[in-house]
């Protein structure tokens, strides 16, 4: 009798073990999914914002940075390797600023900081993280992007312009 009551708990014992390790597969085949999803879910969503990117390293990229009380616009020129900023000394109308000045606005950039020419690769790095800077049309792989191109633009292409005619 007491052989098979010895038989029955290890039997039982097998079988609970057993059940672990099949419990213990299951959920490690559902962790694998859930990381493979958000594998996937973050390559396409990279792929996306890489796809939605205006800036292309070849053509014009005008941002307005409005801040505190200036309002500024940066252009990045690919093509000249040249960075020109127009600090902009009279109250313009912020809504319209690209008719006012007769050129096109990509993005538009709302900083704490005023814009110069030693600071805008930190503003933008800076506009990276959306809790900073207010971003309007302009995705992080634009700011990343333009803040790589900027360490390819020498000192001396660097040109900064005020405007302080009354325009509008």
């Amino acid at each position: 009798g007491s052989n098979y009551s010895a038989g029955k708990k290890g039997l039982l014992n097998m079988q609970k073990t057993n059940k672990k390790r099949n419990n213990m597969k299951l959920a490690g085949l559902f962790i694998l999914l859930v990381l493979g999803l958000m594998v996937f879910s973050v390559f396409f969503k990279l792929v996306f914002l890489i796809k939605e990117s205006k800036f292309d390293g070849a053509h014009k990229f005008n941002i307005e940075l409005i801040a505190k009380d200036k309002v500024s616009v940066a252009s990045f020129s690919p093509s000249n390797k040249s960075l020109t900023i127009l600090l902009i000394k009279e109250k313009v109308n912020k809504d319209n600023l690209s008719k006012s000045l007769g050129i096109p606005i990509d993005g538009k950039i709302v900083s704490e900081d005023n814009l110069s020419k030693n600071n805008l690769s930190f503003i933008l790095l800076k506009s990276v993280f959306p809790l900073r800077n207010l971003v309007k049309d302009i995705n992080i792989v634009d700011l990343i992007r333009l803040s790589m191109f900027l360490r390819t633009v020498s000192e001396a292409s660097v040109y900064e312009r005020e405007l302080s005619d009354k325009f509008n």
